[in-house]
């Protein structure tokens, strides 16, 4: 008996979502005797959103976290046939579409569901128990939070914005610049130390020059990360390495702070899903939204 999960590399926060809910599903199976096999599409054919490049798979996690795998394969474009090999496609659409696939080397009638999502529309919600493991990155990530966290120990609260996938709307929304209006002014007056994270930097004008606002690493400087391509970042595959791990670790230091306050266009980033299920005494509010 044999299963094999192929994990799509995508957006963070849908990706670290996806990996918990993959691990919890494969501990089910090898706990009955299959042996557990994993593909990471690292490319997949352009379309995870950073146009990344051929990232392996243990520079990407701790493969500490992965041991109820028998082996682990990075490939660049994903799987598209539901047929691979010995193995059937059992995802209910065809492979690569979704963040992670399910094959199985014969044909399964009743197929175990992975309950783990603790995100729609509303927010997020602990209702839902915990996943039972929460893979960690790559060690470099979390030197950077260490690093970062360090040197700015005022800190004391988070801001996340959600404008990713607004496109053009963002330059011509009343409603959008009257936020980061109230923003700037309610930030400004607070005493209140802000770590502020938000894929699409450059939009925010003002607040992130303000004393009790920091970003990470070189982002007041950095292009959109909402919006790159990491391939054409240039300094070669180091740099674009780098600043990848940048990136994750902007997310990972949410976990740094018990109170977080976010704004979005539509629903909340599921950029904060991480530090949600990592710091169990964390607290989101949600402050503004434009539908």
């Amino acid at each position: 008996m044999k299963l094999l999960i192929q994990l799509n590399f995508g957006l963070l926060g849908n990706f670290y979502i996806a990996t918990t809910q993959l691990l919890h599903f494969v501990n089910h199976y090898k706990k009955l005797g299959y042996e557990c096999n994993l593909i990471f599409a690292s490319t997949c054919g352009g379309k995870n959103g950073y146009g990344i490049f051929d990232i392996q798979f243990e520079e990407l996690f701790d493969v500490e976290y992965f041991q109820v795998f028998d082996s682990i394969t990075t490939i660049q474009t994903s799987i598209t046939e539901k047929n691979y090999g010995e193995y059937i496609c059992h995802s209910s659409n065809n492979p690569g579409i979704q963040w992670w696939d399910v094959f199985f080397n014969q044909e399964m009638t009743d197929v175990y569901k992975s309950t783990y999502n603790h995100h729609d529309s509303q927010g997020f919600s602990k209702n839902v128990e915990l996943p039972e493991v929460l893979p960690k990155f790559n060690p470099i990530v979390y030197e950077k939070v260490k690093t970062f966290s360090e040197q700015n120990p005022q800190i004391d609260s988070t801001i996340q914005l959600r404008l990713y996938g607004y496109g053009d709307k963002e330059n011509h929304n009343e409603r959008l610049s009257q936020m980061y209006s109230e923003l700037y002014e309610n930030v400004k007056k607070s005493k209140k130390n802000f770590y502020l994270t938000s894929s699409f930097v450059s939009c925010l004008g003002d607040i992130i020059n303000l004393p009790n606002v920091f970003l990470f690493g070189n982002r007041k400087n950095e292009k959109n990360l909402g919006d790159v391509n990491f391939y054409e970042i240039d300094g070669g595959r180091d740099k674009q390495l780098d600043v990848l791990y940048d990136y994750i670790a902007e997310m990972v230091m949410i976990t740094k702070t018990n109170n977080v306050f976010y704004y979005s266009i539509h629903w909340p980033s599921t950029f904060m899903y991480y530090a949600f299920v990592n710091n169990e005494n964390i607290k989101i509010s949600h402050v503004s939204v434009i539908d």
